[in-house]
């Protein structure tokens, strides 16, 4: 499970049964609280019943995790990395013994530290600092797009498939202010851009002195925008994001164009100190072909930005 600001799991009782093999009966990933929780039976001398491994970015989650109980559990907890579980705020927590329940802080049998898997290569989004601020117009002529190392290709659709001649480039850009971003998107030859065509913008901060939720920014070809909250952002926040974000549209002799000016403050976070690494996705959508086109697949939805890729400031 993934978790956000406001992500819980609490109240449950898990048993093995007659379950066999059972590495871990429950894997809580980001920061949750976790709370009133049975665990019984997980008694394999392998299994752990509660794992808390660190975020996708190696970082240690902020969690919560009070009041739970462990009966029969050869490790009641187990941490992917060092220091998770020291982290945590974990009052209250029993595991049976011999002699009856036993806060779990007096077992030092009770927690185990895991081998770190290899890490997967992550694609990375590269964002560098202005030397001019664009005109957001829509036009995206005021960005290098012969500089490689500043444009991201869009080849492929969202289940990884090559997109054939519906295809988009990317760029990104930042100053002491704002967040800028810029898509040149080239369809099919011969078809036009329809009104409610659209691109998706999601981030996340991974930075743990400033996070943030998944924002999801929704932009049509017609100029319209949106901010949702589907994964986690709060109505206020959303609606922050969206009046303070500029968003512009043009047509071209290919398809269509964009770029968002995002202040940092509607972000929440400091514009003087931006986290330096985002958790990010792109996506564009052709209404009349029902058809995604993505920066990374994730073999699900473009706001699961945890399985896409991150977007990096550089110099």
């Amino acid at each position: 499970m993934f978790g956000g600001p406001t992500a819980a799991f609490s109240d449950n009782l898990l048993s093995r049964g007659e379950a066999t093999g059972v590495k871990a009966a429950v894997e809580v990933r980001g920061a949750f609280r976790i709370s009133g929780n049975q665990f019984a039976g997980f008694d394999e001398p392998d299994s752990i019943a509660l794992l808390l491994p660190p975020d996708r970015f190696g970082n240690v989650p902020r969690l919560v995790c009070r009041n739970n109980t462990f009966d029969l559990c050869a490790t009641p907890v187990g941490e992917g990395a060092p220091g998770i579980w020291a982290a945590a705020a974990r009052e209250g927590n029993l595991v049976s013994g011999q002699a009856g329940w036993e806060d779990l802080a007096t077992r030092t049998d009770a927690v185990r530290t895991l081998a770190a898997p290899a890490r997967q290569a992550t694609s990375v989004f590269p964002c560098l600092r202005l030397a001019r601020v664009p005109a957001i117009d829509g036009l995206v002529t005021d960005w290098s797009w012969t500089d490689g190392t500043a444009v991201a290709a869009m080849d492929r659709t969202h289940e990884g498939a090559p997109s054939k001649d519906f295809t988009g480039r990317a760029s990104a850009a930042y100053d002491g202010e704002a967040l800028y971003l810029a898509l040149d998107i080239t369809l099919p030859k011969g078809e036009a851009v329809l009104p409610k065509d659209g691109v998706e913008w999601s981030l996340q901060s991974t930075d743990g002195r400033q996070p943030t939720p998944v924002f999801v920014l929704w932009g049509t070809a017609d100029g319209g925008l949106n901010s949702l909250t589907a994964m986690g952002a709060r109505a206020d926040q959303a609606a922050t994001l969206c009046e303070a974000t500029r968003y512009a549209v043009a047509t071209s002799a290919s398809g269509w164009t964009c770029e968002w000016r995002v202040p940092w403050t509607a972000l929440g976070v400091a514009a003087a100190t931006p986290p330096a690494v985002w958790a990010m996705n792109l996506g564009v959508h052709s209404t009349r072909h029902d058809t995604w086109l993505v920066w990374v697949p994730t073999g699900g939805r473009i706001c699961n930005v945890q399985d896409a890729g991150e977007m990096r400031l550089g110099p």
